[in-house]
């Protein structure tokens, strides 16, 4: 962990109080760091996963957050008239072209969401699915109320033929996505907790 003005990595895991922590903000506002620096702390992020429970414990925290009408000013003042140069407009654009072209996405299964699911898929199984849950998901355990998203089924074989209830599980608009990447894991561990 690089060395930012006396903080150091015997503070990792430490709690600190409102005002310790509104003492820290002050003292590092201004502060620039080196290329050297921005270039270690990039090396140092690239390929970590994070565990489903740091996930859950992240998604909780924003649960609900809101920015102030204060701060959603502010982000917009800092953008404003932003001039970026001709290389960053061309660097953009090939990223988006690059989102655009789902066939060349990691994450592209040839179009596997796109295929119908079998006629036995009604609104009674999803409703027996949302009483088998307890109306909420799996996952994070989020409860079914007004404005938390939209609740989905999910098929643990990922198979949207397969239809039975077993292989049916309840997932949060938030949790859903992530059972999309690692595909074996998740299904290991919706067979390994989800008794008949």
């Amino acid at each position: 962990m690089p060395f930012i003005k006396g903080c150091v990595s015997w503070n990792k895991g430490k709690h600190f109080s409102k005002e310790h922590r509104e003492r820290i903000s002050q003292s590092l506002k201004g502060h620039q760091v080196s290329e050297k620096t921005k270039r270690k702390m990039s090396e140092s992020h690239k390929g970590i996963e994070q565990s489903i429970e740091s996930r859950i414990k992240k998604r909780e925290a924003m649960l609900g957050f809101h920015h102030s009408l204060k701060a959603i000013e502010k982000i917009r003042k800092f953008h404003l008239g932003k001039i970026l140069s001709d290389e960053t407009k061309k660097k953009i654009s090939i990223t988006h072209k690059g989102l655009l072209s789902l066939n060349k996405h990691p994450n592209w299964k040839g179009g596997k969401s796109f295929e119908p699911y079998g006629t036995d898929f009604t609104d009674q199984l999803r409703y027996e699915v949302y009483k088998r849950f307890n109306y909420q998901c799996f996952i994070c355990k989020l409860k079914m109320r007004k404005g938390n998203g939209k609740f989905q089924c999910h098929h643990i074989d990922y198979n949207k033929e397969n239809n039975v209830l077993r292989n049916l599980v309840l997932l949060c608009s938030k949790c859903h996505p992530m059972t999309n990447f690692n595909r074996e894991h998740w299904i290991e561990f919706f067979r390994g907790k989800i008794h008949d």
